[in-house]
């Protein structure tokens, strides 16, 4: 049985969920209700910032290097 309702929920409903719940609701019109939400309030994470691709890509490097999560030579 397909789901009648979807709830994508991220951190701050800031930018994943509500991406992942248009994209949803692209792809399955009006079959299913779709809804995002946000589980904590609180400031902007790091990709909802805004600026150029370019600024973007430059502050997840910052981010993974900063918490060890990569190495960047």
């Amino acid at each position: 049985m397909a789901p009648s309702n979807v709830l994508f929920a991220c951190t701050l409903n800031a930018v994943r969920s509500p991406m992942a719940a248009a994209l949803m609701r692209h792809l399955a019109g009006e079959r299913i209700y779709v809804e995002s939400a946000g589980v904590r309030a609180g400031a902007l994470d790091l990709l909802h910032k805004g600026g150029s691709s370019e600024d973007l890509i430059q502050r997840v490097r910052e981010h993974l290097v900063a918490n060890a999560l990569v190495s960047i030579s």
